[in-house]
Formats: structure tokens, C-alpha cells, sequence
């Protein structure tokens, strides 16, 4: 994770890059990868309450993936770790439930997120 400084493929040079266009988005698969290794790295960091390792995998993740919702998810949850509820709930209200990517209004929850809140018991007040 320490290699991420970024989105994937993000300072393409004008004219440049035409063939991630036409072949099977690699730009995409490294995104999901480098979400998916820092939700482990950041599950494996609460669970050994390494709280300063946890933020800063979410933080990457949130960074080279700024659209996926479990980034904000791990977000969320390093946030509620460290003992900021308030600021947690305020993450989870306005770049999870209340995003808009387009300023449109925000999209329904997919089903995961529904429990995934529901099962962390966050918003329950």
C-alpha cells in the first residue's frame, strides 16, 4: 500500500494511455485491488487495535479509490475506533448515505450497505 499514491492510472499525458481504452480496464481491477488489500490491512489493524496502521490503509484506500463505499466504510469504522462517534456518523451520513457523485439526490443503499450499517448498529438513534 505504501506504492499508492493515488488513483490508478490517474496522470495519463495527453494523447497517451489509448490503449486502456480498448483493453479490459486495468485501470478499474487495480482500484478494486488496492481497496480490497487495504480492507484487510485495515481489518487486521483493528482487530490487533493497531489503530495508526488502520487509518492510514483507509486513508490509501480512500485515496486511489475515492467513489468505492467500502472505502468509506473502513472509514467510518476506523473513525468510530479511535472514539470519535460523532465524527463517524457525520462520515457515514454525508459520504456514504447522503453522496451524491453527479448533484443529483443521493442513490438508495444497496443491500450490503444496509446491513452493514444495520449490523454495526451505526445510526440506530
Amino acid at each position: 500500500l505504501e506504492l499508492v499514491t493515488g488513483r490508478p492510472f490517474d496522470q495519463q499525458r495527453k494523447g497517451g494511455w489509448s490503449w486502456l481504452d480498448n483493453s479490459e480496464r486495468l485501470d478499474e481491477y487495480m482500484t478494486v485491488a488496492i481497496a480490497d488489500v487495504a480492507f484487510i490491512v485495515t481489518t487486521a489493524c483493528l482487530e490487533q487495535r493497531d489503530l495508526k496502521r488502520a487509518r492510514a490503509a483507509t486513508e490509501l484506500a480512500v485515496l486511489a479509490a475515492p467513489y468505492e463505499e467500502a472505502t468509506r466504510l473502513c472509514l467510518v469504522r476506523v473513525t468510530e475506533a479511535e472514539g470519535d462517534r460523532r465524527e463517524a456518523e457525520r462520515i457515514l451520513r454525508e459520504q456514504v448515505c447522503n453522496r451524491s457523485d453527479d448533484g443529483q439526490a443521493p442513490t438508495e443503499l444497496n443491500e450490503r450497505t444496509e446491513a452493514i450499517i444495520r449490523n454495526h448498529r451505526w445510526l440506530a438513534s
